[in-house]
């Protein structure tokens, strides 16, 4: 496998602070395969919540950049680089809690998204029970990682962490009584 890992800090970006989000930081790696750089992006949230994104730098100042399919037969090998970058960020926080979306497929549909599929797959089998809670929602394509030691103080912890994500970010439903947990 090849040797991904984020291996440029870009830089604390503290103007998209709301209260909820407190700051974002960017990294960098870079393919040997395709030669493509993708950047990543974590949202740094309050109660130690991390939001992963990435996308290629090509597709830095694109509408689509979360969406764009790059055709490089690499997710794998990028998510496990992501994953890398995930395991520093726990070591120096250990309270860390993670958050994936899958963006939209081309068809616009957010509902159990082909990246939300992928994310399923691959972190449901790589990352433990043992120090993180799964919580899913195929609905919205939203895949929590709870940190359980945070749960230890706030037994529901992930639960919310899913609704105020849910209210966050899925725009048409704003209220969400009935929500389904996969």
């Amino acid at each position: 496998m090849e040797n991904f890992y984020p291996c440029l800090f870009i830089m604390n970006d503290y103007e998209e602070s709301d209260g909820i989000l407190l700051y974002v930081s960017y990294y960098r790696f870079h393919s040997e395969k395709s030669h493509i750089y993708y950047i990543v992006r974590i949202e740094v949230y309050k109660d130690h919540v991390y939001g992963v994104k990435f996308f290629t730098k090509q597709m830095l100042n694109s509408v689509k950049k979360y969406s764009h399919l790059t055709n490089t037969y690499e997710p794998r090998t990028i998510l496990y680089s992501i994953f890398k970058l995930m395991l520093d960020i726990h070591a120096k926080d250990n309270l860390a809690s993670f958050m994936f979306i899958g963006n939209a497929d081309e068809d616009g549909n957010h509902e159990n998204t082909r990246r939300y599929r992928l994310y399923c797959n691959i972190i449901s089998n790589i990352i433990s029970d043992k120090y993180f809670k799964h919580l899913r929602s195929s609905k919205y394509s939203l895949y929590i990682l709870a940190n359980r030691l945070k749960m230890s103080d706030s037994p529901f912890f992930g639960e919310e962490l899913l609704e105020q994500f849910i209210q966050r970010f899925i725009q048409e439903e704003p209220e969400h009584p009935n929500l389904q947990f996969d």
